[in-house]
């Protein structure tokens, strides 16, 4: 402190206030001169680093819309392909002239069902929300839950409808069997037939239901997901219809 009241002392002999103004002038401006493109890079990087945030999160956002879409594809094709099988199975039964029998009758049990499913994660479903389809995003998950709901429906199916056919004896005609029974046997029967038959009643019922709802949602997605990346190119399909067999 001492040192500088002697040096502000010296220096007032040796020149006047006014020929140190100049000086504080230049002092200052020099300063305010060096934060101006300070302040203009420091901005610049600050967007620059903005931008690469919101392209990664759009990256993201885009893996994640891939992620659900293959799962969806995936339970769309399973449940289109079940509703298949079904009504190829009833057909070939009707076409041999028994229209009349009973469902259970002609609908034969289906192999390869999973009882587990690969859902939707939190992370996928959160990009449908953030386009504002918050609709779509319950409809995807309806859907997920009801083709799940329909497989483990079509295995017990199969497994009741394969224990009350073991406990009778066929007589096979080709793929057709046929069963005779006394009044005795019947009465054993008849209500898991009718059981039997509620059961495939309904999950018909369900498997058509759910085969339409798939193809909506699917291109529901597709379209919202084209619209919120602004990208009309994106998860772009051609849908192939595979005609029935009876």
């Amino acid at each position: 402190m001492g040192g500088l009241v002697i040096q502000m002392g010296a220096l007032s002999e040796a020149a006047k206030w006014w020929d140190l103004v100049p000086a504080a002038l230049g002092a200052i401006l020099g300063a305010a001169a060096g934060a101006v493109p300070t302040f203009i890079i420091a901005k610049r990087s600050f967007r620059e680093t903005l931008q690469r945030d919101a392209d990664a999160r759009t990256e993201r956002q885009r893996s994640a819309a891939f992620r659900l879409m293959v799962k969806l594809l995936k339970a769309v094709n399973d449940a289109n392909t079940i509703k298949r099988q079904i009504d190829e199975s009833v057909a070939s039964v009707e076409k041999l002239g028994l229209n009349d029998s009973m469902l259970w009758e002609k609908m034969t049990p289906l192999t390869g069902l999973s009882p587990t499913i690969d859902n939707f994660d939190a992370e996928e479903l959160a990009v449908v929300f953030s386009a504002k389809e918050n609709v779509l995003a319950n409809d995807l998950m309806l859907f997920m839950e009801r083709h799940h709901t329909d497989e483990l429906i079509l295995i017990d199916y199969a497994q009741r409808r394969r224990d009350l056919c073991d406990s009778v004896q066929a007589e096979m005609n080709g793929m057709i069997g046929s069963i005779t029974l006394t009044p005795d046997q019947y009465r054993v029967i008849a209500p898991r037939a009718a059981e039997l038959e509620s059961i495939a009643v309904q999950a018909k019922q369900s498997v058509d239901e759910n085969a339409a709802m798939a193809i909506d949602v699917v291109k529901r997605y597709v379209k919202s997901m084209q619209k919120y990346f602004d990208d009309p190119e994106f998860l772009k399909l051609d849908f192939l219809e595979i005609p029935y067999r009876s």
